[in-house]
């Protein structure tokens, strides 16, 4: 039996796929990676005799495409295809679409090596937790199984799938899963949280870096700073026996001068902090952060008092927002003078709460569903085309913070394609200048 893992982009480190692939391999299946290319993925297939699962890892943005090149695929092969990743997981009737036959919400470690294992034995497959499987126009509905608590019993990621080489400039790291937070706009709802233990973390890092030439670290934990105890450990361990430079995701709230003097001791190089919006009423009753603007300054300026270089990100054109609170969002950044700074369309997730709060339930799917939508398309035109300009040379105010007093007649001038490409050659001057191309990570 093979399986294909298909990814939208294969140049990057997917450290889900690469965990399930790295318990798949163990048990002694084989795990092959493909690109959403049609062609590509046919001439994978042709030849092949058994059965031959296709497993898609969709986000919101990649799944309308995976969708249509699967129903081409399988109009030609006979292949069994799920879905699993981000979206199936949070909008699991995407099992109605045809051809689907099915999809794996949460983790998927144990799930996909229990279905495997099922169809290999010639065995029911209908009744496996954590999938949604569709048999004979039947669709089964099973339960979510609980998580997996021992994130230390779990292989290390299988980095040899994506064969990106030996001359790593930058690898993806988990130390933990789960979120200890409930922001209305994003789909993981507060949940268990859970993390390794740091010896864990430590002999995966010793494993990579004595095979590959490793030169950055990018954990990708959405609060790298959750625990002082664990960070302490982390610091004093990690600086010794690894002391590569790294980035992680910080919480405003969680800073505190011993928790900077940690992360600068271990060798962290830039960390990220979310504003999204000056605005208190916002940030907290709108988007349920619960972060102050004063919890924003003082994490600020104490990461700018270390040789740590910070990072935010912002969001723009925000529901019950304004382009005045936009803007004052633009002289927050101002004040926290950041190294770098990121700012993001505030985009709509069906199924999320902000739904209710901005009266835009929507409990079925209708035909053309994309699961999101930006929310600066409830706009005007002209109240759109402002937010997107401020958008584009956000960044570049404020690096040059005296442009803010001509800020909004600049907002105004219908140049739309001259403030895309100063704000693509803006991101290419930080994509050249960044030691460890930082301008490019992603955020979760």
């Amino acid at each position: 039996m093979d399986i294909i893992f298909i990814v939208d982009d294969l140049q990057s480190e997917h450290l889900g796929i690469m965990a399930i692939s790295a318990v798949l391999k163990k048990a002694g299946y084989n795990i092959c990676l493909a690109g959403t290319q049609y062609s590509s993925l046919r001439n994978m297939l042709l030849g092949k005799t058994g059965l031959t699962v296709l497993a898609y890892s969709v986000t919101t943005f990649s799944v309308d495409r995976c969708l249509k090149l699967n129903q081409k695929i399988k109009s030609e092969f006979n292949v069994f295809s799920v879905f699993g990743g981000p979206h199936p997981t949070f909008f699991p009737e995407m099992i109605n679409f045809p051809r689907v036959d099915g999809i794996c919400m949460g983790e998927g470690e144990w799930s996909f090596l229990e279905l495997l294992d099922n169809m290999k034995q010639g065995k029911p497959i209908h009744g496996i937790e954590n999938w949604w499987i569709k048999e004979d126009d039947r669709i089964h509905k099973n339960p979510m199984r609980p998580h997996i608590d021992n994130l230390d019993s779990l292989p290390f990621p299988d980095r040899g799938l994506f064969r990106l080489g030996n001359d790593v400039s930058a690898i993806s790291v988990s130390a933990s899963r789960g979120c200890l937070f409930n922001c209305s706009y994003c789909c993981e709802k507060k949940s268990a949280f859970y993390w390794r233990s740091v010896d864990n973390v430590i002999t995966e890092l010793k494993e990579v870096i004595s095979e590959k030439d490793v030169k950055f670290v990018y954990f990708v934990d959405s609060t790298f700073n959750f625990s002082p105890k664990w960070l302490k450990d982390f610091s004093d361990r990690y600086r010794k026996e690894i002391g590569i430079p790294f980035f992680c995701f910080i919480r405003a709230d969680l800073i505190d001068e011993d928790i900077v003097k940690c992360l600068e001791e271990a060798g962290c190089e830039i960390v990220s902090m979310s504003i999204e919006t000056a605005n208190d009423y916002l940030r907290n009753d709108i988007l349920n952060k619960g972060l102050s603007r004063e919890d924003i300054l003082r994490a600020a300026g104490i990461i700018k008092r270390s040789r740590i270089k910070l990072r935010i990100t912002n969001m723009v054109g925000i529901p019950m927002g304004t382009l005045d609170d936009d803007i004052d969002t633009l002289k927050l950044n101002i004040k926290c003078s950041p190294d770098y700074v990121r700012v993001y369309d505030f985009v709509v997730y069906n199924g999320t709460d902000i739904n209710s709060i901005i009266g835009a339930k929507n409990n079925r799917l209708p035909e053309d569903y994309r699961g999101y939508y930006h929310f600066y398309e409830q706009m005007s035109v002209r109240e759109a085309r402002r937010v997107q300009n401020l958008r584009d040379i956000f960044c570049i105010i404020v690096r040059f913070p005296f442009l803010v007093y001509i800020v909004r007649p600049l907002l105004g001038l219908p140049i739309r394609p001259l403030f895309s490409g100063l704000s693509y050659l803006w991101m290419l001057y930080y994509h050249i200048k960044s030691k460890h191309k930082i301008w490019d990570l992603k955020t979760v």
